[in-house]
């Protein structure tokens, strides 16, 4: 999500600089400097019509990138900036950016850089240098994400001042995307972000699809999240020690096949007949950052459950009660957690720990 707010506040900084030249030139030969600076920016063979150009407005229409082709990565019906003129020559800076409605298509490589058709920002730093824009406004843009971890597509809308802040709403819908080793399929999100002027962000949203990982397969899940997090002017600078807050993701499942699970049919199948046609699973996951530490632990219930058709039932906590199932802090990274079976004919118990350094193999110990 950083990623695309990020390359949205760099196209607005492309139209803000190409803007100061359209103050100076009018009528024919305002597009022919207009689609020199574009180009230059990096987008590449674009297409638009200029609807307005004053001291203090400009105002394009069908804006296309490339223009030829059925699949161009910028299609937006409307872009529209706002400048004080003085401001805009001396400090380089605009007032605001207007996108949409219109498609966006945006591009992540396997080094964090984003791309927005040939315009390029890298996975740190700022957008761009020496241009500020003030604010930006998305309405009903849609986008297509391409990420080494899958595809996404879904649509933007809000506003984002960098004085006040704002919000936005957005919503996301996936045929397969993994991360962290974990696959989301037919996976629906919607969220809503709000970002305080004191630098203060908080995020609600729901999402509903499959996942799949090594250890368990689950159809019909369910989750609602909830985070809040400081400095997120510094976060959308790319910026990555910023990043400080908490989020809690709850989830429930539907009754999912044990022949995708093979893991926990082994597990939880000790009765001869009748064998185990299902399971669902519930439970919460609370991530806490603060700069380079990171702590997650099963929420305010503590535990997950994963629960047969039969009944029987695996627990997962934190080892002995602790505070923290896994933690990372200054390279070193650590597991623990605590397994317990219970049910008719299935009483049990472990305990795993876990940990590596950076760049090692993890080392184990079972209780």
């Amino acid at each position: 999500m950083r990623g695309v707010v990020r390359i949205l506040w760099g196209l607005a900084a492309v139209i803000a600089a190409a803007a100061a030249l359209l103050v100076v030139f009018r009528g024919p030969v305002v597009g022919y400097f207009l689609r020199g600076s574009l180009e230059r920016a990096g987008l590449e063979d674009p297409a638009f019509r200029v609807r307005d150009v004053g001291l203090g407005r400009l105002t394009l229409a069908d804006l296309r990138a490339p223009a030829k082709g059925d699949d161009p990565a910028i299609d937006l019906q409307s872009v529209e900036a706002t400048y004080d003129l003085r401001n805009l020559i001396e400090e380089r800076s605009i007032k605001s950016i207007a996108l949409g409605p219109g498609l966006l298509s945006v591009e992540i490589a396997s080094d964090g850089t984003v791309s927005l058709s040939n315009l390029k920002i890298g996975g740190a730093g700022p957008a761009r240098k020496g241009l500020t824009v003030g604010a930006i406004s998305l309405k009903d843009v849609s986008y297509r994400l391409k990420a080494p971890q899958g595809a996404a597509r879904g649509v933007l809308k809000g506003e984002i001042d960098f004085e006040t802040g704002g919000a936005l709403s957005l919503t996301a819908r996936t045929e397969a995307f993994s991360s962290f080793g974990v696959t989301l399929k037919e996976w629906e999100q919607r969220a809503t972000i709000e970002l305080r002027s004191d630098g203060a962000a908080s995020l609600a949203g729901e999402g509903a699809g499959s996942f799949v990982s090594a250890a368990a397969a689950f159809r019909g899940t369910k989750t609602r999240i909830e985070a809040s997090g400081q400095s997120w002017r510094r976060g959308l600078a790319g910026d990555r020690n910023a990043l400080s807050g908490q989020a809690v993701i709850g989830f429930e499942t539907g009754p999912s096949p044990a022949a995708e699970n093979p893991f926990l049919r082994a597990l939880l199948s000790v009765r001869p007949q009748p064998s185990v046609a299902a399971f669902e699973a519930g439970g919460a996951l609370r991530l806490a950052i603060d700069a380079d530490v990171l702590t997650v632990d099963f929420g305010e219930g503590g535990t997950i459950r994963i629960k047969s058709d039969l009944g029987d039932e695996l627990r997962i906590a934190a080892m002995d009660d602790g505070p923290d199932v896994f933690t990372s802090s200054k390279g070193r990274q650590s597991l623990a957690v605590g397994a317990s079976l219970a049910g008719e004919n299935l009483v049990g118990a472990v305990k795993l720990g876990a940990a590596r350094e950076r760049g090692a193999d993890w080392t184990f110990k079972t209780d």
